[in-house]
């Protein structure tokens, strides 16, 4: 499970296309981008009628994944609430039943990771099935005190831990030691979201990477920084989109999604560069990663200052001060 791949997600307006889409996605991308990894995610732990983690697997969706010859079953697991051991053990149970390369789907509630982290890692170690994790949560799940630990305790297992639907903390999550990491194109997919009756998504607004701050910013949350100070060097960016230019020639772009989208790629491959150079020059990859998360602290610092009424990211926080034992 190593290189580069893509995690194609069901539409919830689509699911009973589901066969159809995710046959052509995967059609799509071996012709354009053949070296790729697909991994697919059937996505039934979201909507007004998500499936629960007690509910069967269906075999039709693996033999999908087997039919296009993909490396890796991904399960279509209902979601896991808090506190569902029993839907946690289904879900692994029935992993361990399906033939092949399989990876169980565990989408959990946030509390698996600042409650109860210790006994999520017992029981992945205890079925032995690669799984993937992707965190129910209103917001950013690692803003939230005890969540980092909590996914760096989860990634001590023996058992291979990927973290799919999430945002920067992908490469954190890869410093620790996950067998891979996928980001969400957009909000809606760097995590999915709790509601009454989890019908409601916010629509998702223009966001993209400010690199310097290591993290995913609104364009507005943007803009109004950039008026108060445009001289500000976090504004500034020398992916390949970029070329050194400031960030608002995305709002400026004729698609200003496709252009967030393509600059945050980049910007994310740069910044994992960045990481590996200094692996190479002697420092463990959790260094290396706090390192990053310490650097663009202080130039939040920074732009709190030039620009005021900007909100240190408590993700960064959880990150530097997450316990430094793990894997390396």
């Amino acid at each position: 499970m190593r290189g580069v791949g893509v995690v194609y997600t069901v539409d919830a307006l689509r699911r009973r296309d589901w066969y159809t889409d995710c046959s052509h996605a995967v059609d799509v991308t071996r012709r354009r981008a053949p070296e790729v990894d697909v991994l697919l995610d059937a996505g039934l732990y979201t909507g007004s009628k998500r499936k629960s983690a007690s509910e069967p697997f269906n075999r039709d969706w693996i033999n999908l994944q087997r039919r296009h010859g993909l490396p890796w079953a991904l399960t279509d697991s209902g979601y896991c609430a808090a506190g569902d051991l029993s839907g946690l053990r289904n879900i692994l149970t029935r992993s361990t039943q399906i033939a092949g390369a399989v990876i169980a789907a565990l989408p959990v509630a946030y509390p698996w990771l600042t409650h109860d982290a210790a006994v999520l890692r017992d029981e992945i170690d205890r079925h032995g099935v690669p799984v993937a994790l992707m965190i129910e949560d209103p917001a950013d799940p690692f803003d939230r005190l005890g969540a980092v630990d909590g996914l760096v305790e989860v990634l001590r297992a023996a058992t291979p831990v990927l973290l799919l639907r999430t945002d920067t903390a992908a490469l954190g999550a890869l410093a620790y030691g996950a067998a891979a990491a996928a980001v969400g194109t957009t909000s809606r997919f760097r995590h999915f979201y709790p509601t009454k009756n989890n019908s409601f998504v916010p629509k998702p607004g223009l966001s993209f990477v400010i690199p310097a701050l290591l993290g995913y910013y609104s364009s507005t949350r943007f803009s109004n920084a950039y008026g108060r100070d445009w001289r500000h060097p976090a504004w500034r960016c020398g992916c390949v989109y970029c070329m050194d230019r400031d960030l608002t020639w995305i709002a400026d772009h004729m698609s200003p999604p496709e252009a967030a989208f393509q600059h945050s790629v980049a910007t994310l491959a740069d910044i994992g560069q960045g990481l590996a150079n200094a692996i190479a020059a002697g420092a463990t990859s959790h260094e290396a990663w706090t390192r990053a998360c310490r650097d663009a602290g202080q130039a939040e610092i920074s732009v709190e200052a030039a620009c005021g009424a900007w909100a240190p990211k408590k993700s960064l926080e959880r990150w530097i001060g997450v316990a430094p034992a793990g894997r390396p």
